[in-house]
């Protein structure tokens, strides 16, 4: 990194610009040390655009055809005599691209963001088997956590730790005169009506707090029509508001608003793992948060921010009660301190010194 000159830099993302969070926030703030060039499919969402990055979009395809897109982007690439400092691939089935990224750059990073989410355990072991696959053929490996880590049988010290982040969302310590809850995420698997049954059951026990409580849901994905039919059958229009899918930017004020974070995620064997991107946006804007007990919430949720829990209908009423009685013990600033190290700054941070550290 001399003479002013940045360093080139190819993301290859399995997801549509700005709609896989990580992604999103490599680039941008990269973006600032290095050029970047970001490959990704286009799903038909709303394009994100950030001028200082260019973004190649595959055609509208999907399973091996997609790959096969990536393939014809990477051969013109080559052609082009294209070459990068280093590259960066998050992409699933990725290995049928690693002699076209051997043409393009001497340093291929495989970076694993998750785990395989298959309902059959045999085909999630099966790609999970491949993710590790992938990862003993690229240079470097970096992996969202210690957990996923030894999940896939990678090896101490080859690999790097590149974790999830939030934003630190300013706003004045939280109170709780009323309970304002908020879900963000997708609806697809994840059963977010047992969190709306919850909230009836909660209020069924303590009319009092009727009037004195909503709940906001922001997202998309298929299970949408459940969440509709659990307001209704539930009766629950003046307490929840669905609002579908709001774009990353916009956000903010909905966590300015709630003062409760709902980080629900069916507990099995397919999300144990895997830890929930909105634990962390809940935390960094200050507010504690009811999280279903898996082993990635467990690591990130204790008694001073929030509170862990089953994912039945009883627990999430139960997490509620809970969390408006230990309200007056929760602390905007020690709720923000707790993951003072997980901004999504600190993170890329990590990344770009990893990637300084490969190139130099």
């Amino acid at each position: 990194m001399t003479n002013n000159i940045k360093p080139e830099i190819l993301i290859l993302s399995n997801e549509q610009f700005g709609y896989l969070v990580d992604y999103y926030y490599y680039a941008k703030y990269l973006s600032s040390y290095f050029n970047i060039t970001f490959i990704c499919p286009d799903d038909n969402l709303k394009r994100i655009e950030v001028p200082e990055i260019k973004i190649i979009y595959l055609p509208k395809t999907s399973g091996w055809k997609r790959r096969l897109a990536y393939r014809e982007i990477l051969k013109s690439l080559i052609k082009q005599n294209c070459r990068f400092d280093l590259i960066m691939i998050g992409v699933k089935g990725g290995f049928i691209l690693y002699d076209l990224l051997r043409k393009l750059s001497t340093i291929v990073v495989n970076d694993i963001r998750t785990l395989d989410i298959s309902d059959s355990k045999f085909k999630r072991n099966i790609a999970n088997a491949m993710i590790t696959f992938e990862s003993c053929n690229a240079n470097f490996t970096t992996v969202i956590s210690e957990l996923v880590a030894k999940k896939l049988q990678l090896k101490k010290g080859k690999y790097t730790i590149l974790p999830l982040g939030g934003n630190i969302i300013e706003c004045e310590n939280k109170c709780f005169d009323n309970i304002s809850l908020i879900y963000v995420g997708t609806f697809f698997n994840r059963n977010i009506e047992v969190t709306i049954e919850g909230l009836a059951m909660y209020l069924q026990r303590h009319p009092e707090m009727c009037g004195k409580i909503h709940y906001d849901i922001i997202g998309s994905g298929q299970g949408e029509d459940k969440i509709v039919a659990a307001i209704s059958a539930n009766k629950m229009e003046a307490v929840v508001t669905m609002h579908g899918y709001i774009e990353n930017h916009r956000l903010p004020k909905y966590f300015v608003k709630a003062n409760v974070g709902v980080s629900y995620v069916p507990i099995n064997s397919k999300y144990d793992l895997q830890h929930p991107t909105k634990t962390y946006e809940y935390l960094c804007a200050g507010m504690p948060v009811i999280a279903t007990a898996t082993s990635a919430n467990k690591e990130i949720i204790r008694k001073d921010n929030g509170i862990t829990i089953g994912d039945d209908v009883e627990s999430f009423s139960k997490g509620i009660e809970a969390i408006i009685n230990n309200c007056q013990f929760y602390d905007s600033v020690k709720i923000r301190q707790s993951i003072a190290d997980s901004t999504w700054e600190c993170v890329v941070d990590k990344l770009k010194r990893f990637i300084i550290q490969k190139i130099s």
